[in-house]
């Protein structure tokens, strides 16, 4: 979620700009089939202004993609485990 706020400073208008993240997980019960879901809202993420457009941007998704891996060890439960095939290469056709 990106949340805008339009402030004035020495008579300019500024738009300042922040980031807010959320991280779903899942904990195993001791009794019961259905997990205990807890919801994490992380907030707000700043850009630093010495940065140029782009740099922010890519140090913001750096830091909410960071703060979502840290809340992401906190889940116990996995419902679906999804593990690559390995794929096999077809008959007749030549690798590169």
């Amino acid at each position: 979620y990106i949340h805008h706020s339009l402030f004035y400073q020495n008579g300019r208008a500024c738009l300042q700009y922040c980031m807010y993240c959320t991280t779903v997980t899942l904990q195993k019960r001791k009794l019961g089939k259905t997990p205990r879901v807890t919801v994490y809202l992380d907030g707000p993420f700043y850009p630093d202004s010495a940065l140029s457009d782009r740099e922010q941007a890519n140090q913001l998704c750096d830091r909410v993609y960071r703060t979502m891996c840290e809340r992401a060890k906190n889940s116990t439960y996995e419902p679906i485990r999804y593990v690559r095939r390995e794929t096999k290469p077809k008959e007749g056709a030549e690798e590169n």
